[in-house]
């Protein structure tokens, strides 16, 4: 459930800012200035790389 084929240089061709999710709704995702973040449930951010 929740889960989704979209990579992370495919998501950038779309912008550079904006709010989602990843998959299996892994914590938030924030995108700024086109540097993307994970946002996980403690609240630790994490810079997401094109692995995720």
């Amino acid at each position: 459930m929740y889960n989704g084929e979209t990579t992370i240089d495919q998501l950038k061709k779309y912008g550079n800012f904006g709010i989602g999710t990843f998959n299996a709704l892994d914590g938030e995702m924030v995108v700024v200035g086109g540097n993307i973040y994970q946002v996980k449930h403690d609240g630790l951010v994490i810079t997401a790389g094109s692995r995720f």
